[in-house]
């Protein structure tokens, strides 16, 4: 179950757990694991990915094949000699692990998502052209979110969150953070949902979305968070924020069942040759 608790971790780091879809991991199996297996960059488990939403569910096959009832705590980026993703893990007897993928395959790497109108190129409308600054959403953007109190949703007023988006090509990444001043060096940044985030974008609009699902003791949930990006200026947006979640298999009358939280905020264009790459401290 997905509570609806304001704490940063559960707001912000709702990760899945391990996924029994073994048959999607490229050339991975059930292995006897051996004490060091995935348990340092030099013994990091190699995912062979053409994307990273492939890449991320081989990684948690993989989990779910070895290390059957662990439990997945968090999950961070680390650069040494190459991209990893550290996903730290709670074991059915309790002892905690970390397991080391190494995802230089596919980080990055996202399948095409066309805009609405089923081109790969911003929308130009009359008197837009595609090259438009107000259509230009690539590059790296920080903001804070602050929340509010609507009907149907859980009262956040008086909470923000920060958040950094880094655009590309190949789609969008979302990370979030608890500490230090917004654009700093020493801000602990942390990916959200890596690999799971959609973007599609539409003239001067763009939408970075996911929608993820698990099991629990409690049982099925879904939660889906969306951000819509609209441009205020060539360098700065405006930024709404609705996470939703539905824990189907609660009584309808618990209000865990089904809640949400909302809120919005300004955001700018950060230089980036100041942005640490993806993996060291954000």
């Amino acid at each position: 179950m997905i509570h609806r608790v304001i704490a940063m971790a559960a707001l912000m780091l709702a990760l899945t757990g391990c996924q029994s879809t073994s048959s999607r991991v490229s050339g991975l199996s059930s292995t006897s694991l051996s004490s060091d297996m995935g348990g340092s960059v030099q013994s990091a488990i190699v995912i062979k990915a053409g994307d990273e939403r492939d890449g991320v569910a081989q990684e948690y096959a993989w989990l779910a094949a070895n290390m059957p009832g662990a439990k997945v705590l968090s999950q961070t980026l680390k650069a040494d000699a190459g991209l990893f993703d550290v996903i730290e893990v709670r074991q059915p007897n309790g002892a905690r692990r970390d397991v080391y993928f190494d995802i230089s395959s596919f980080f990055g790497k996202s399948k095409a998502h066309p805009d609405a109108t089923g081109q790969a190129d911003p929308k130009a409308s009359r008197d837009h052209l595609a090259s438009d600054p107000m259509f230009q959403f690539p590059g790296v953007w920080e903001g804070r979110i602050e929340l509010f109190d609507a009907p149907r949703f859980a009262n956040g007023a008086g909470h923000t969150i920060n958040v950094r988006f880094v655009i590309d090509a190949n789609g969008a990444h979302v990370f979030t953070g608890e500490v230090g001043t917004l654009h700093n060096p020493d801000f602990d940044w942390r990916e959200v949902k890596p690999g799971q985030f959609d973007l599609v974008q539409n003239g001067a609009q763009a939408v970075v979305t996911a929608t993820t699902t698990g099991h629990d003791k409690d049982g099925l949930w879904v939660e889906s968070s969306t951000y819509t990006l609209v441009h205020d200026s060539p360098n700065t947006l405006v930024v709404y924020w609705v996470r939703a979640v539905n824990n189907l298999d609660l009584p309808a009358d618990n209000p865990d069942h089904h809640f949400a939280w909302g809120g919005s905020g300004r955001f700018h264009r950060v230089d980036e040759s100041d942005v640490p790459m993806a993996g060291t401290t954000r």
